[in-house]
């Protein structure tokens, strides 16, 4: 299984996580199906919950719903 975004999102996604302090190595720098363990994505459903707030009602939107998903999914293809 894996969370579906462009490069523009996935780009995104990773600058804000570093910023949190996620460490982002196993992130590919494209779509190209590379595997993000379970632990990090664990990591990324955490910050994504505690940093909510301080995005956009766009943002939070979008990424609201995902928050289940990177904490439950058990690993994912990045795609």
């Amino acid at each position: 299984m894996g969370l579906q975004y462009n490069l523009d999102d996935w780009g995104w996604l990773r600058q804000q996580l570093r910023g949190w302090g996620v460490d982002t190595a196993r992130f590919s720098g494209c779509n190209d199906g590379e595997r993000i363990p379970a632990t990090v994505c664990r990591q990324v459903a955490d910050a994504l919950a505690a940093h909510l707030g301080e995005l956009d009602g766009e943002q939070r939107k979008w990424l609201r719903p995902q928050i289940r998903v990177w904490r439950t999914g058990g690993g994912f293809r990045q795609w």
